[in-house]
């Protein structure tokens, strides 16, 4: 039994997206029967990330939703670095405190 057929026996054979994608899915799941793969839920930022996952950690997917989940997922983790790295950043010119970096 392949992985996919593991994850689509235990968790149904539809998409379980239920708007990490995004949209919004009148039913609550997208519950698509097409073009199915075996992805986390939710989706990580890196494809590393996203193979590096245990199998009970696999949702199935249909390729719609995983291609825009992953979209989400990076352009979250993006946002996060950025902040990060202007909070770092912000004392580097702060010239309100007396001493200088």
């Amino acid at each position: 039994m392949t992985l996919l057929q593991d994850v689509l026996n235990r968790c149904g054979r539809r998409c379980a997206c239920e708007g990490a994608c995004g949209r919004t899915h009148l039913a609550g799941t997208c519950n698509s029967p097409r073009g199915l793969t075996a992805a986390p839920y939710p989706a990580r930022a890196t494809d590393a990330q996203n193979a590096n996952v245990q199998p009970e950690d696999l949702r199935p997917w249909c390729g719609p939703c995983w291609n825009h989940a992953r979209g989400r997922a990076r352009q979250d983790a993006a946002a996060a670095r950025q902040q990060q790295m202007e909070k770092g950043q912000q004392s580097l010119f702060d010239l309100t405190s007396g001493s200088a970096a």
